[in-house]
């Protein structure tokens, strides 16, 4: 009730046995070499090729928003990933909701897994932002405005 709507985007509900496996690597990484460390093996991961090769000064951005994060806040975020299991939780989700994926997202919230979680959410929808892998916003920020601004002015009008 205190809820107009949800717009979860490239995320899961349960942690997958692939995606356990390289966090702590990442984490003995960042422990060892600091955030620095583990900055270009994630920029790596979250975008498609055509566009790190096109847009190196938004990957240098991300890289920074990377190494200026705390390590503990990044440490606490993966413990939260780690233990994530909530999938029996969302077919209770009542509020409008739209799941967004990067069409080219491998892990980290595919459109296969975003869509299945659409079909457990009752009058959900799912939508993939073309041309994009896992930070869908930043790869495609005119689509992803745009869909997400369509499903929220739908929301406020409707």
């Amino acid at each position: 009730d205190r809820l107009l709507s949800l717009t979860p985007t490239a995320c899961r509900a349960v942690m997958v046995p692939q995606l356990a496996a390289i966090w702590p690597g990442l984490v003995e990484m960042a422990k060892t070499g600091g955030m620095e460390a583990v900055a270009e093996t994630t920029v790596q991961r979250w975008f498609t090729d055509d566009f790190k090769t096109a847009n190196p000064d938004v990957l240098d951005s991300v890289r920074a928003q990377i190494v200026g994060t705390d390590p503990n806040g990044y440490f606490g975020c993966v413990a939260a990933f780690m233990s994530l299991n909530f999938r029996d939780r969302i077919g209770h989700i009542n509020t409008p909701t739209l799941f967004i994926s990067g069409a080219e997202d491998q892990r980290g919230g595919p459109p296969d897994v975003m869509q299945e979680l659409a079909d457990t959410v009752h009058g959900a929808r799912h939508v993939s932002v073309p041309d994009a892998a896992h930070i869908c916003n930043i790869q495609n920020p005119q689509c992803y405005n745009e869909i997400i601004g369509e499903f929220l002015r739908a929301q406020t009008t409707g």
